[in-house]
């Protein structure tokens, strides 16, 4: 159930003004997550996707390129 008042958004501004500037993105739209982590990935990089749904698709998306 959805929390009334608190977004993805809320939830990595305060990640961001907590100290995690430039080691966060957040992507709104599912679409242009594989697209942004294809351009930006490298080796030993870490990745933590959070959503619910269909945010396994990218998962999925990744593993096949």
């Amino acid at each position: 159930q959805p929390i009334p008042g608190i977004t993805g958004k809320i939830l990595i501004d305060n990640l961001i003004d907590s100290g995690f500037k430039n080691k966060i993105i957040y992507i709104p739209n599912l679409r242009d997550v594989t697209k942004y982590l294809e351009l930006n990935m490298r080796n030993n990089d870490m990745v933590l996707l959070m959503g619910a749904g269909d945010i396994t698709r990218v998962t999925d998306e990744i593993l096949k390129s």
